[in-house]
This record gives structure tokens, C-alpha cells and sequence, in this order.
């Protein structure tokens, strides 16, 4: 049996990963097969095998990458070290990602594309499990410093301001906003600031 090397391996998994991150994009969690991402990486279904055990790790393999990428500099740049904490999260997490890329809109809609209790959910809970353990320690930061309050669930805080971001991109993408993206986003950061009781 002929000796593989580890660049060979390496290659060849990067190669199965990029396709199924192309198909997961373009087709969406539940579309992407083994079947398919083999004939796209142009290997044979045991190869892929040989690389993740099973459909269900390809695709939550693929959701990280995704998230990976999506995220890719949102987190060098936040910057919650000024008075201005919550505010700066809020604008960065929420409002600049949805304005400045429709790839955000993808990872929604790669999240509406899941069904509970398939290989799908398991991938979006992995990309969204990806988010948060990212997210959650510069908020730990911030809550050490004084610029955001302690008190506050780091972990939720980043998902539910997540889960606002996804709402926020599907309106975006399909322009419905009632009023503006932008007017939404003040709200969002008023009464994140401020609260709503009088």
C-alpha cells in the first residue's frame, strides 16, 4: 500500500472542506450530500469518509469554515476597551455586518435552511456555538473594565444580539424594512443603552 504524506492528507481534506463550504453557499445545509461534495472536491465517497466519519461532521465542518470566514476580522476589530462599549458591540456585531456584507445574509439563511433534528441543525448549532465561544470573551473583557455591565450574560448577550443580527439581514436581503436598517439599528442601540421603561 502506497505511503500518503501528510501534505497529500492535508490537500485533499482542504479540498473536500472547500467544497462543501461552496455547496453549503450556494445550496444550502440541506441540499449539500456527501454525494454531492464528492463529485464538486472530485474525490470518491470512502475518501471523504476517510476524513470525517460521517455527513453530519462534514457539514458541521463546513458551518465552522463558514463561520470562520463570515467572522474573519469582526472580532480584531471590535474594540470594546473606550466608555462606549455596548455601543461599539452593538454597531459592530449587529448593525456594520449586516450593512457591509450579503455574505452575512448567507449564514442566515444557511440557519433558516436547517431543520430540527437533522445532520443540517447540527452543523447551524455548531456555527452557532462558533459565534458565541468567539464573540463572548472580548464581552468578558469589556464587563472586566467597567464598559459593559458585569451582570449581563456574556454568552447570551452575544447569541440574542446574533439572533437580531439574523432578523436584521433576512429584512436587508429582502427589503422589507418598514422603516430603515438604519433606524432599527438606533432603536436596538437606545434601548440596549437606555432600556424602555420610563
Amino acid at each position: 500500500m502506497p505511503v500518503v504524506s501528510d501534505e497529500h492528507r492535508s490537500e485533499v481534506r482542504s479540498r473536500i472542506l472547500a467544497a462543501a463550504v461552496q455547496h453549503v453557499r450556494e445550496h444550502g445545509v440541506r441540499a449539500t450530500t456527501t454525494r454531492a461534495v464528492q463529485d464538486a472536491a472530485g474525490v470518491s465517497a470512502g475518501t471523504i469518509y476517510n476524513y470525517f466519519p460521517n455527513a453530519a461532521a462534514l457539514t458541521a465542518a463546513a458551518s465552522e469554515r463558514i463561520a470562520l470566514e463570515d467572522w474573519d476580522g469582526v472580532v480584531s476589530a471590535l474594540d470594546l476597551s473606550d466608555n462606549d462599549g455596548l455601543r461599539e458591540l452593538v454597531q459592530t456585531l449587529v448593525v456594520d455586518t449586516v450593512d457591509a456584507q450579503s455574505e452575512r445574509r448567507q449564514s442566515t439563511l444557511l440557519r433558516l435552511d436547517a431543520e430540527p433534528e437533522s445532520d443540517a441543525a447540527d452543523a447551524v448549532t455548531s456555527y452557532n456555538r462558533f459565534v458565541v465561544s468567539t464573540i463572548a470573551p472580548t464581552v468578558v473583557d469589556a464587563q472586566r473594565s467597567g464598559q459593559i455591565n458585569d451582570a449581563v450574560d456574556a454568552d447570551a448577550l452575544v447569541e440574542l444580539l446574533d439572533m437580531i443580527r439574523d432578523a436584521m439581514s433576512i429584512r436587508a436581503g429582502q427589503d422589507t424594512y418598514v422603516t430603515s436598517h438604519e433606524r432599527v439599528g438606533a432603536a436596538l442601540l437606545d434601548v440596549l443603552e437606555r432600556g424602555i421603561s420610563i
